[in-house]
């Protein structure tokens, strides 16, 4: 019979042991998620997954994605070597220098051409300057004289300044000036001082067009090979890429402790085991991405907790809020577990 209750005492003991400690480990979990918009409502954060996990869900992928990166890193030296990538685009931007230098030296301010051009024009607008006097016409072509100065002013400035000169001059030789005729033979004579310098003009903007065409050609050939880099980098890179979110969803099912859903009122209930977590939603909320990544300490029976803006923040990276929507989207994620 002593026997008999030992056996018994050690049996209820086992069951104590094994059975009791269950309950106490498990905590009922209530969940409700609310945004504050700028209208001042509320807004249910409704049929949203959630995930409870192990770790730090941001800090999961960037671990994941660090390899991922170094492999990228290491493809895009070997693709531009492959290619003779930057030696070609160093050949091509000494030979844009060489060509800006030699366009420098043809209309720069301090060529030859740009100087004979400025002193022309200046002996020019100072004759008519004299001209008018102290008329509003004189006051404004000593404007003009300000800045006509040798070896500051540029082939652009020039060419308005000669042009300005002429519509002025076309005025007073066919409008009421133009009657009288010795008025007229002056302002001719002036105006083919002025077609002479034009020849010049002309001639250094053929010759600055045909320079810069050759400009626009080698930065066409530059955006090409940018292209054909990217292109291969891109084909490299996607299957590279694909490995690494393989090895984040591995991580993320091995850390992953319970997933649910709220409801239409953005609220949810389980049962979870006691201990620390991380409880992890990137939402859609309008314009702006919200994540929660954060860390929970579930130790009573009865947990509740409240999120809204106050716990989340919005996240301006694009590229990874866009990244771990992608990665969840493909994620299969069982709302029973």
């Amino acid at each position: 019979m002593k026997n008999y209750l030992i056996f018994i005492l050690i049996s209820l003991s086992i069951i104590f042991t094994f059975c009791v400690p269950d309950v106490a480990k498990k905590a009922n979990v209530k969940i409700k998620v609310g945004v504050l918009m700028r209208s001042g409502d509320v807004k249910n954060v409704a049929r949203q997954d959630f995930l409870i996990i192990k770790l730090d869900l941001i800090s999961l992928w960037d671990v994941s994605k660090k390899q991922y990166l170094e492999d990228c890193d290491l493809g895009e030296k070997e693709i531009r070597a492959e290619m003779e990538f930057d030696n070609k685009i160093n050949n091509l931007e000494s030979e844009i220098k060489k060509i800006k230098e030699s366009l420098f030296v043809k209309i720069g301010p301090s060529s030859p051409n740009i100087i004979k051009i400025v002193d022309g024009l200046a002996t020019h607008v100072n004759f008519i300057k004299d001209w008018w006097g102290d008329d509003f016409r004189g006051q404004l072509y000593r404007e003009v004289a300000v800045q006509l100065k040798p070896g500051k002013t540029t082939f652009k400035d020039a060419k308005k300044i000669l042009n300005d000169c002429k519509k002025d001059h076309e005025i007073y030789i066919y409008g009421s000036w133009g009657k009288d005729p010795i008025i007229k033979k002056r302002w001719e004579k002036r105006l083919e001082k002025l077609n002479e310098i034009n020849k010049l003009i002309e001639k250094l903007d053929k010759d600055s067009k045909r320079i810069s065409s050759n400009i626009y050609k080698i930065n066409e050939e530059k955006k090409k090979l940018e292209i054909e880099l990217l292109v291969n980098i891109s084909s490299r890179y996607g299957e590279l890429r694909k490995i690494a979110i393989k090895r984040f969803q591995l991580n993320l099912k091995e850390s992953l402790i319970k997933s649910f859903k709220t409801n239409l009122s953005g609220e949810a209930s389980f049962t979870i085991e006691k201990g620390g977590y991380f409880l992890f939603c990137i939402a859609q909320i309008g314009q702006n991405n919200l994540i929660w990544n954060l860390p929970i300490e579930v130790k009573y029976k009865e947990h509740y907790f409240e999120l809204s803006n106050d716990n989340a923040y919005s996240i301006d990276d694009d590229d990874l809020a866009s990244e771990l929507l992608e990665i969840l989207e493909r994620f299969e994620i069982n709302n029973s577990n």
